[in-house]
């Protein structure tokens, strides 16, 4: 058996019972799950997936994400309309005005 070493790291509880459901659903331990991962940055050297289409929305911008608030605002042509939009508060569900 090959020599091993720990890693702690925090994530979030919810993301971390999520991803534990999944590799459930696939045998796969998380050790197992974090081994994979991590031979694949050593292969690819860098992250196995393309980082300029990952996109995790935060508590702020899920809600403009979900109204599609993203097509919008990269679409606006001055400065000061994107500061209003990006200030505008927004709730998941809430029609536009």
């Amino acid at each position: 058996m090959s020599k091993t070493t720990s890693i702690f790291a925090r994530v979030e509880p919810e993301i971390k019972e999520q991803a534990e459901m999944v590799l459930s659903k696939l045998g796969i331990s998380m050790s197992n799950a974090i081994n994979i991962f991590l031979r694949q940055v050593v292969l690819q050297n860098g992250l196995p997936y393309p980082t300029s289409s990952v996109f995790v929305p935060n508590r702020r911008s899920l809600p403009i994400f979900l109204l599609g608030g993203f097509k919008r605002i990269s679409t606006l042509n001055t400065i000061n309309t994107l500061q209003k939009r990006l200030s505008t508060s927004y709730e998941i569900g809430a029609s536009e005005r």
